[in-house]
């Protein structure tokens, strides 16, 4: 432990050096292994000059016990050690490294020089172990008969800088193997050449196993048919713009082993930066959508009437001339409107409609086969018992050379029982929203007008909301309470009892009852009995306050005790005298 003694003189060797200079200069090395400093030898003394004069972590050991002697910056990684370390033997200051440190430190004191880089110890400088990583060397200092009396060392600590390289590893190799994993294909390409670093197993899959890794893009892709994939990389690696393309067709001729190769792609080229903003290279990654790419061709191959009508599906479905006559009706629809026939249907269809309905349909109609947009409405059509029901009806154009409407494609599906039920929806839904409204008023005033105490807490007894009923009875706005803990106003003898009760609460299904006193704003007890419940992290309570109550009993049992004191005393007394009087009859 170091021994300070008043400052006084010291030595020229011994200036400066900040808090650590400080240090040294109010030590008392007289009593330690070294003495008093001006009989330190010269090489010792220049040494101590060296060390606080730099601003690099350094200390000096000297002599059989490995005295320490260090600078303000090796303090900062002695941590909790330092000052306690200063003028200690160093591997009583190490101790937890003595077995890496001994063997490194004879070898110095052995005369040879050591230099570690990334010396890895665990340490416990701030109370606890932790992984630490120096770079250091321990140089033997000799004395004027050539013996290595200590040994010179500066260092730096690499622990951060490890640990951080040893994350970036850990997580580059993390994202590597997800990207081997991923589904789509992955590359990484570096510099200009765009020399593949990576490659996943998917990209293997699809497009061969060319060996990838150290080779150019344009080394494994000798035989590929269109050099613009070239350009576009060229192009990325330039300007430091991402290029993105779909459905984009790639071919390679391939070998006699392989074969020619065709498949279609959605992928990306995203230039990889440095932290100057500098391209370094480019991340490939992208999705083999060839079959994608041929059942969209084969989709497109279909009718053009097929796809409307499967747009239109799926009730009742209906045809009509670019110029509005209805040309066709599906079964169904003749059938759901009871006409004899589809011609008739087709012929008079507004006679299904309702009456009140009719004019806006046909105007409506007219205007969207003139101007060929998607016609939709909602309508009332008289079903075959004669009701009438609901409708949304649409249409589509379909189009057909030189991008005019050679029909129209409709549907027409009975929404009468979906918009009754949507109109009873809401109609509850309205009631419901009054009756929760009316609900909540009326705990509102349950709440505001109950003369007991009423709170809410989480289950670290902080309070959410309490009611005014805390003012009237122990003094407490809401605004001296709500986020604060109740264990801050329960008087100080009854919080272990708090503490078990809402315990008890909190592990119970029903209410829990407890009685204890609460601390009033004006410093005096009051006592409350309370019901409890838990639900989540909430807590209910509910207070009545019963300090009247209390000194009722206290006042009953004081005179019950008396009175109790009183009979005893009378019989005492009886007794008493019957013993007298039994005796003078015995005299």
């Amino acid at each position: 432990m170091p021994q300070i003694q008043p400052p006084n003189s010291s030595p020229a060797f011994m200036q400066g050096g900040g808090q650590a200079g400080q240090l040294i200069r109010s030590f008392a090395w007289e009593h330690s292994p070294l003495g008093k400093p001006e009989t330190w030898p010269q090489t010792l003394q220049m040494l101590v000059s060296i060390v606080l004069g730099s601003k690099q972590a350094m200390f000096i050991a000297w002599g059989v016990d490995k005295t320490m002697i260090y600078n303000d910056a090796y303090a900062d990684i002695l941590g909790r050690k330092h000052p306690l370390a200063m003028g200690q033997p160093l591997l009583d200051v190490w101790k937890e490294a003595r077995e890496e440190l001994a063997p490194i430190i004879a070898d110095v004191y052995s005369g040879s020089s050591v230099y570690m880089d990334d010396f890895t110890l665990t340490m416990h400088r701030h109370g606890y172990p932790e992984e630490a990583h120096f770079s250091f060397s321990y140089t033997p200092v000799r004395d004027e008969q050539g013996q290595v009396a200590g040994f010179f060392c500066p260092c730096v600590e690499t622990t951060a800088e490890v640990l951080a390289e040893r994350r970036h590893r850990e997580e580059t190799e993390r994202q590597l193997r997800l990207f081997d994993q991923a589904p789509g294909f992955i590359a990484i390409l570096k510099g200009p050449e765009h020399v593949f670093e990576f490659a996943n197993a998917t990209h293997a899959r699809l497009f061969g196993n060319r060996n990838f890794i150290g080779q150019t893009i344009r080394e494994a892709y000798p035989d590929i048919e269109d050099g613009q994939f070239f350009q576009w990389i060229d192009q990325v690696f330039e300007t430091g713009e991402r290029f993105v393309a779909y459905q984009m067709p790639f071919r390679l001729h391939g070998d006699d082993t392989s074969g020619p190769l065709e498949r279609y792609l959605n992928f990306i080229y995203e230039p990889i930066k440095d932290e100057a903003g500098g391209v370094t290279g480019i991340f490939v990654e992208g999705y083999d959508v060839t079959e994608q790419y041929q059942a969209e061709q084969a989709l497109k191959a279909s009718e053009l009437q097929f796809t409307a009508l499967v747009q239109a599906m799926p009730n009742g479905v209906w045809s009509a001339t670019p110029e509005g006559s209805i040309s066709w009706i599906s079964e169904w629809l003749v059938t759901y409107c009871g006409a004899k026939s589809s011609a008739e249907l087709a012929r008079n269809w507004l006679d299904w409609a309702h009456a009140e309905d009719r004019s806006a349909v046909e105007t409506l109609w007219a205007d969207c086969t003139r101007s060929g947009n998607l016609y939709e409405t909602k309508m009332r059509l008289r079903r075959f018992d004669g009701e009438y029901r609901w409708h949304v009806v649409r249409a589509v154009p379909v189009y057909g050379v030189g991008d005019t409407v050679f029909q129209w494609i409709g549907t027409s599906t009975d929404i009468h029982d979906q918009k009754q039920a949507t109109e009873e929806l809401q109609w509850l839904n309205t009631r419901l929203e009054r009756r929760v409204a009316s609900r909540t008023a009326q705990y509102d005033r349950v709440w505001r007008n109950s003369r007991d105490l009423l709170a809410v807490t989480g289950a670290d007894g902080v309070f959410r909301s309490v009611n005014p009923a805390w003012k009237e009875i122990l003094g407490y706005d809401q605004t001296q309470l709500e986020g604060q803990s109740l264990y801050d106003f329960v008087w100080h003898e009854d919080i272990e009892k708090t503490r078990q009760a809402i315990l008890r609460a909190a592990s119970s299904d029903h209410l829990t009852s407890f009685e204890h006193r609460y601390r009033h704003r004006d410093g005096t007890p009051r006592w409350i009995s309370w019901h409890s419940s838990v639900e989540g992290d909430s807590c209910y309570f509910y207070g009545r306050h019963i300090t009247a109550e209390k000194e009722q009993q206290q006042a009953l049992w004081q005179a019950e005790e008396q009175l109790r004191q009183a009979q005893k005393m009378e019989a005492v007394g009886q007794l008493t005298g019957g013993i007298a009087h039994d005796f003078n009859n015995l005299l």
